[in-house]
């Protein structure tokens, strides 16, 4: 085992403790219990505090070796913990309230390879395993209790490590640094070189070097605990851990201020009394976290005092227009003025009280969330990607419904949606703006393109409201239109050419250009409506959103007239939601407005396919397959977004895209390799 201590600048920051602690076994009855390691971080430190870490560090360790203790290393830090946290309750009995909301520390007990910690605050506790890097602290709550006595220390974390993991704990001003220039990596990599002890101690401080400048900023703790080694070694970067300038915190006497001979100069001295008094009173609510009137009495009997031994002498010599102001002695103008003052802080005391508890009650919900990340997290690392998924999408949720201004954390709470959403698109599959290459622009054309359709190497576009249908050359990149009798609504292609379906209804197949005749349909029932339209062999079928029907017509192109029947079974189960989108591939496959695919073959329902991953499916547009095809394509226009799935219903690719803000229809090549698609007047294609 090797051990790092790094300390950074512990003179920069004017009331800032902080340090380290490392304990071994000094005896056969301590070796049960293993190693101990403490990291503590005191902000806004008064100057008699600056010991504070030392003595809750030592009874901790006092603690956690009597030999009384149990056996087992967690029994033995749950004691210890609970010698802390009477150490802490007697420090405030006492008097020294100035650590609450102000101390960050993380204890860790090692023995062999099981671990057990507890952390409180702003301090980090990362493991390092196989180039992964993961917080395992992120579900140890920040809390301080309003009651009493406190128990700051409440919950512990326990765990199996494994050979070559290695455990960091950093400071917060160190972490973020860490975090954005990525030393971690940096260092992980120092140990796979298999570099002796020494060698290892000198790599890392090369890499932490190549950013001096960076790190002369910042003060805090950084401990390496490593298992690649069975000796134990120290670096020991340290300085003196304070910067021991007095903090002044002394309050002025009243009778020092107001000496004034007109009341002009009351006015300025007044406003310059109620400016200081109400700044001492920010300075009380500042200091005190968690707020009661018992941790502010000792600066309550200080003003009280102060009061008490105020003499003001005032001589006001009042002009003559203002006579309504002499019935006010000086005595009486302080007093209002004390009044007022009390009222005020009043106000603020309640306001901050509230406030307070409304950030705890935030910081409670956001722990629950972050521990549910924690969880999924830790799935992906014994690689259960579904379990993981669903947790994410779980934290997802919940984190999504307290984004909002009324949320004293709402900022926090972004932070760490974003977190989840980047590792939610990874095990989505999610292929965020693929590469887009122009194939045609509409502009100047006076048409608008709607539907896309391909036969070969030509693409065809049809709008609803047109009579013509444009066509496009994919080798020669020529184009050209036809003009028909009838508006289009529909289209398909059948035998390597565009079969339309017109506003009325009637059937117009573009194989021959000199021979443009409409065929006439006859639908099984009256009162129709045809939302979709598909091709397999010489059969066309189309989707009829009002009874939620598939009607099948067997085309023969020399018939004026074709007749439909009803496809799916009588018995049959039909789409609980509204169908939008059909394709046919042997299988029917109908795409319907609750996230769903429903499967048919031979008229009879098999499945129904839940469309259950991240993002979630808004507004869905259009289905897409063809018998020779290994995949099923779904559009949802609202998200811009094209997915790939298998015909299993197995989620293979999401194609994102971020930059478009129109698509309208696409359309997949029969090698399943390019796609086309429409957005507002440009044809553009993406690799698959």
């Amino acid at each position: 085992m090797q051990i790092f201590e790094f300390h950074f600048n512990p003179k920069k920051k004017e009331g800032l403790v902080f340090d380290s602690f490392v304990y071994e076994p000094e005896n056969i009855y301590e070796q049960k219990l293993g190693n101990l390691y403490m990291v503590g971080e005191l902000t806004n430190a008064l100057p008699q505090n600056y010991q504070f870490l030392s003595n809750l560090a030592l009874t901790i360790k006092n603690s956690f070796y009597h030999i009384s203790a149990k056996s087992a290393a967690e029994s033995s830090l749950r004691n210890s913990l609970k010698e802390a946290n009477k150490f802490l309750e007697n420090q405030e009995k006492n008097g020294n309230v100035d650590w609450l909301g102000n101390l960050n520390f993380a204890q860790i007990s090692l023995k062999d390879f099981n671990l057990n910690f507890t952390k409180v605050g702003d301090i980090k506790v990362i493991l390092c395993r196989e180039r992964k890097i993961m917080d395992i602290g992120k579900e140890l709550e920040r809390s301080f209790s309003e009651s009493y006595p406190l128990k700051i220390f409440s919950k512990i974390i326990s765990g199996k490590l494994a050979q070559q993991d290695k455990i960091i704990i950093l400071t917060k001003e160190a972490y973020e640094l860490f975090s954005k220039e990525d030393f971690f990596s940096e260092i992980i990599l120092v140990f796979e070189k298999n570099l002796p002890q020494k060698a290892i101690e000198e790599e890392i401080k090369k890499v932490l070097n190549k950013k001096r400048g960076l790190l002369s900023e910042i003060s805090g703790v950084f401990i390496l605990i490593s298992l690649d080694s069975a000796q134990n070694v120290t670096v020991n970067v340290r300085e003196p851990v304070v910067s021991k300038k007095k903090i002044d915190f002394k309050l002025p006497a009243f009778g020092d201020l107001i000496k004034v001979k007109n009341i002009k100069e009351l006015s300025g001295r007044t406003k310059n009394i109620l400016e200081k008094l109400f700044f001492y009173l920010k300075k009380i609510f500042d200091l005190k976290k968690t707020l009661d009137l018992k941790r502010i009495k000792s600066v309550g009997i200080y003003l009280k005092e102060k009061i008490k031994n105020i003499r003001p002498k005032i001589r006001i010599k009042l002009p003559e227009k203002i006579s309504f102001l002499r019935v006010f002695s000086s005595k009486k103008i302080l007093l209002i003025i004390f009044i007022l003052i009390l009222m005020a802080g009043s106000g603020m005391y309640l306001s901050e009280k509230n406030k307070q508890k409304e950030i705890i009650k935030f910081q409670g919900i956001l722990e629950q969330i972050k521990q549910k990340a924690s969880e999924a997290e830790n799935a992906l690392i014994y690689r259960d990607e579904k379990k993981s998924n669903l947790l994410y999408q779980e934290a997802w949720k919940e984190i999504s419904g307290y984004l909002s201004s009324k949320n004293p954390l709402e900022k926090e709470f972004f932070e760490v949606k974003n977190s989840i959403e980047k590792e939610l698109f990874a095990l989505n599959k999610t292929i965020q703006n693929p590469n887009l290459n122009p194939v045609f622009d509409f502009e100047g054309k006076n048409f608008s393109p709607q539907k896309i359709l391909l036969a070969g190497l030509n693409l065809y576009f049809i709008n609803n409201s047109s009579n013509k249908v444009y066509s496009f050359n994919l080798k020669q990149k020529s184009n050209d239109f036809v003009e028909i009798p009838e508006t289009v609504k529909l289209g398909a292609i059948l035998k390597d050419f565009p079969i339309l379906l017109s506003n009325n209804n009637k059937l117009i197949y573009l194989n021959k250009k000199e021979k443009i005749a409409p065929q006439t349909i006859e639908n099984p029932y009256p009162d129709f409506n045809f939302i979709d339209f598909a091709i397999f062999g010489s059969n066309l079928y189309f989707l009829e959103s009002n009874k939620k029907e598939i009607i099948k017509f067997s085309f023969k192109e020399s018939e004026n007239k074709i007749s439909g029947e009803a496809w799916l079974s009588p018995e049959t189960k039909k789409p609980a939601n509204a169908p939008l989108s059909m394709a046919i591939d042997g299988s029917l496959w109908l795409l319907n407005e609750n996230q769903t695919i429903s499967k048919y073959y031979k008229g009879e329902a098999q499945e129904d396919i839940n469309l259950d991953f991240f993002p979630y499916i808004e507004k869905p547009a259009k289905i897409f397959t063809q018998a020779e095809f290994s995949y099923l394509y779904i559009l949802t226009q609202a998200q811009n977004r094209i997915v790939v799935l298998d015909k299993k219903g197995v989620l293979l690719k999401q194609y994102k895209f971020d930059d478009l803000n129109d698509i309208k229809d696409f359309i997949i090549s029969k090698d399943e390799k390019t796609a086309y698609l429409i957005n507002g007047l440009k044809v553009l294609e993406f690799k698959l």
